[in-house]
C-alpha cells in the first residue's frame, strides 16, 4: 500500500458479540493521524489502532458524531482502495 491509495475508516465492535456495526469514513491526513495516535511520522499507519479516551474528542469532532466506548470498540483501520473499479 502507499500514502496515495489508502482510505481510512473508523470501525465500531460492538463490545457484546464482536461484530462490526459502523464504518465511519475518516478524513485525516496522515500525519494528522501519527499526532493523534503519537506515532513516529515514519509509520505509514496501515496496522489497526484502538480509539481510546485520548483520541475520542478528536474524532469525534473529524467525523460529526458521537462514539459510544462503552458500548462499542473502535479502531481506526487502513483499508486499500482498488486502483480501477471492480470489473474493469
Amino acid at each position: 500500500m502507499t500514502a496515495s491509495n489508502v482510505s481510512r475508516f473508523v470501525i465500531g465492535y460492538r463490545r457484546s458479540d464482536d461484530r462490526v456495526q459502523e464504518e465511519l469514513p475518516l478524513r485525516i491526513t496522515l500525519a494528522d493521524l501519527q499526532a493523534l495516535f503519537g506515532r513516529p511520522e515514519d509509520d505509514p499507519m496501515y496496522d489497526a489502532y484502538a480509539v481510546t479516551e485520548a483520541q475520542r474528542p478528536s474524532l469525534e469532532k473529524l467525523l460529526g458524531r458521537s462514539l459510544d466506548l462503552s458500548r462499542f470498540e473502535y479502531f481506526v483501520e487502513a483499508w486499500r482502495e482498488p486502483s480501477q473499479p471492480p470489473g474493469i
